[in-house]
C-alpha cells in the first residue's frame, strides 16, 4: 500500500545548509551537522542506535567526523561491503556485506546514513525495502549522492559505456593515494526525482535537496579545465539549474 504523505523538493527549511554549501562550505561538515541535528532532536529514551551504510573510510572519507557522530550514539552499526577494508574501532557492531544482506532486526535503528552509496545500487528497491524494515517508526535516513539531472552523470555514463573511465581517472586523480577515486560500478537508479518518489513510497516523508556551488566537480576535471567547470556551475546557479550533489532525507 502506498503510504507516501509528503514529497518535498528543496524545501525552505534546508535553505541555510544549501547557502553554506553555495558559499564554499565543506560538504562533509554540512551534512554531518544536519545529521547530528536530527540525532539531538530524536524523542528516544536513551541514546539512539545509528547505522552507517558504507562506513569503511569514514563519513564522506573523514574518520574524525565519524567519531564525532559515534559519540552521540548508544550503539553504532557499520556496514561495509568491501571485505578488505579495516573498520574503525568505535563501532558497536559491524557487518562486511552489502546492506541488503546484513542481519539487522526489524525496527531496530533510529537513524541511518549512506554517503555516495545510492548511485551504486543496481537493484535499489531491495535497498529501500531493507531500510524501511530496519528503521524504527519515525526513524530517519540520510542519503548523500549524485543528482542524475546534472551533466556530470551524463559524462560518467558515457565514459563507462566507452570503457575509458578508469583510464581517465588514472590521468586526473592518479593511480593511488588519497585522491584516487574508487571506480565502483554506477547505475544512478536512485538518483532522479521520479525514481525517488517511487522508491520512498513506504516512508511517511521524503525531502530531496539539491546542492550547488562553483567548482563543484573540479576534483574530477584536469586542472586545465577547471575554468570550464566553474563557468558551467556559475551558469547553472544563474538559471537555478541543478548542482551535482543530492541529499535525500526520509522518515519512516
Amino acid at each position: 500500500m502506498n503510504r507516501q504523505k509528503q514529497f518535498r523538493i528543496n524545501a525552505e527549511n534546508w535553505n541555510e545548509a544549501r547557502q553554506r554549501y553555495l558559499n564554499q562550505g565543506w560538504r562533509a561538515r554540512i551534512f554531518c551537522d544536519l545529521i547530528i541535528s536530527d540525532i539531538s532532536s530524536m524523542p528516544t529514551s536513551g541514546r539512539p542506535t545509528l547505522l552507517d551504510i558504507g562506513c569503511g573510510k569514514g563519513f564522506d572519507c573523514d574518520l574524525t567526523l565519524s567519531e564525532e557522530m559515534a559519540k552521540s550514539a548508544g550503539r553504532i552499526i557499520g556496514i561495509e561491503p568491501d571485505p578488505n577494508v579495516r573498520l574503525a574501532p568505535y563501532f558497536t557492531e559491524t557487518h562486511q556485506c552489502i546492506f541488503e544482506q546484513a542481519p539487522l532486526p526489524s525496527s531496530s535503528v533510529d537513524l541511518a546514513w549512506a554517503v555516495m552509496v545510492l548511485e551504486h545500487l543496481e537493484r535499489p528497491e531491495l535497498f529501500w525495502d531493507k531500510l524501511s524494515q530496519v528503521l524504527k517508526p519515525g526513524g530517519i535516513f540520510w542519503g548523500i549522492t549524485v543528482d542524475a539531472r546534472h551533466w556530470f552523470v551524463w559524462g560518467s555514463q558515457m565514459m563507462e559505456s566507452l570503457r575509458v573511465k578508469d583510464a581517465y581517472l588514472n590521468v586526473v586523480r592518479g593511480t593511488r593515494g588519497v585522491d584516487r577515486y574508487e571506480n565502483y560500478p554506477v547505475y544512478y537508479r536512485s538518483n532522479t526525482l521520479k525514481a525517488l518518489r517511487y522508491l520512498t513510497r513506504n516512508f511517511s516523508q521524503c525531502d530531496v535537496i539539491n546542492f550547488i556551488k562553483v567548482g563543484q566537480i573540479n576534483h574530477y576535471l584536469p586542472k586545465s579545465l577547471a575554468w570550464f567547470g566553474n563557468c558551467v556551475d556559475q551558469t547553472l546557479i544563474s538559471f537555478n539549474g541543478p548542482g551535482s550533489l543530492l541529499a535525500v532525507r526520509v522518515v519512516r
